[in-house]
């Protein structure tokens, strides 16, 4: 791309189109044209790519627009039929290419595969047939054929019964005698799947209590990120916020925003802020499926690119929530749920989120199944969190977005 660019555009006006290189790198990420399950496919490399490189080039012709710095026309062309046609084939064949050079791991499983055969499953899905299982055994009845297996055979132990780690002691030994790694399931399963599976919070119960019950501290830099958010995107969105709220007042009046008790930070509840899209009122926690009677008109078009959220700019500046994180649910759910499913309250060990991790990664959840799986992604980030998985968040909020895709 820069070299192509060198060839045609003079100097003058090179660093407008530096610009759009690293606008276009920001915007292809978030739509998720640099994940795995993308990158493997061509027809999604294409959609990702094509996205991302049109938004990129509208936003950016806008600023030159509006700036009057003159451009090459046949720069924009050229860098738009690079990014969109040529780079999502460049990417894959690279992909591909390098994809084959790695070979498959081979595992042997210390754990009863009727525990962790489902997990284990998804795990050799997620990365593509790279990680595999070679046999499960019980350290009770370990042969030596199994040892000289070890050596010759598998690349790495893996312990998925902590039950079973005290009598796999030889095993563990031998393993690292021949040099092979000794790997626990959680780590596994939280670098391959991105979230962890409530049956993996059951079988390794001692070790995420203690990590979920250790004491949080607040990251200052995660606050900054927040105020700034917040106040980039009232300033943004106001002109949607007088619209909206015009179009409500038209179509059923007062109030236009609507109040709703939620359970934030450490269980405490807190009002959220939300434009109204319901008619009338209902006291009753409900779920969104079991009010499209009430539905308004205009969201129809409000809830599906999340602008009835808007008002929880708000609600993130006066510190009750934060740009990423868990959603908000309310009271009556999180005591069902918490009844229910297995470490359910450490969800709120953090502030609530506009957007988050499950968000991005699981769509709508209704039934007690769905919210255990949307639970394993929110509490990965709550353990994994950082600024920079945040930023990813956010970015890939767009494609979440864009593809009405995710949960409210």
């Amino acid at each position: 791309m820069i070299a192509v660019q060198l060839l045609i555009i003079p100097w003058r006006t090179f660093y407008i189109y530096a610009f759009l290189n690293v606008f276009l790198f920001v915007v292809i990420y978030s739509f998720k044209g640099y994940e795995v399950d993308i990158l493997s496919s061509l027809s999604s490399c294409f959609i990702s790519y094509i996205l991302g490189s049109f938004f990129a080039h509208l936003i950016m012709l806008l600023i030159v627009l509006l700036t009057s710095v003159s451009f090459s026309q046949k720069m924009f062309l050229v860098s738009f039929l690079l990014s969109a046609i040529y780079f999502p084939i460049i990417s894959n064949i690279l992909w591909n290419i390098q994809f084959k050079k790695i070979k498959p791991q081979y595992y042997l499983v210390v754990g009863k595969s009727e525990r962790i055969k489902a997990i284990m499953a998804e795990i050799e899905k997620a990365s593509l047939g790279k990680i595999r299982v070679y046999a499960y055994t019980n350290p009770h009845t370990v042969a030596m054929e199994e040892k000289i297996k070890l050596s010759a055979v598998i690349d790495k132990l893996l312990i998925a019964d902590p039950s079973l780690e005290p009598q796999a002691q030889d095993l563990i030994m031998q393993a690292r005698q021949n040099g092979k790694r000794v790997i626990y399931l959680p780590h596994l399963a939280e670098d391959t799947l991105k979230r962890i599976p409530v049956e993996l919070l059951e079988l390794f119960e001692e070790y995420y209590k203690a990590v979920f019950q250790r004491e949080y501290m607040p990251s200052p830099a995660k606050r900054i990120l927040d105020i700034a958010g917040s106040i980039v995107g009232l300033v943004l969105f106001s002109p949607l916020v007088i619209l909206i709220s015009i179009c409500i007042l038209l179509e059923d009046g007062l109030p236009v925003i609507f109040r709703q008790k939620r359970i934030g930070l450490n269980l405490e509840p807190f009002t959220i802020h939300k434009f109204r899209t319901m008619k009338g009122e209902n006291k009753e926690a409900k779920l969104a499926s079991q009010e499209v009677h009430r539905m308004m008109k205009i969201s129809k078009w409000m809830r599906p690119f999340r602008l009835d959220e808007i008002p929880q700019f708000y609600d993130i500046l006066i510190g009750k929530m934060s740009i990423v994180g868990p959603r908000p649910e309310q009271p009556e759910f999180v005591d069902r749920y918490s009844a229910l499913i297995p470490f359910y309250s450490y969800r709120h060990n953090i502030k609530p989120g506009l957007t988050g991790w499950a968000q991005i990664n699981y769509p709508y959840s209704e039934t007690i199944e769905e919210t255990r799986v949307k639970l394993s992604y929110d509490l990965w980030y709550v353990k994994n969190r950082n600024i920079l998985i945040d930023l990813k968040i956010i970015l890939q909020t767009l494609y979440t977005v864009f593809f009405k895709k995710g949960g409210r």
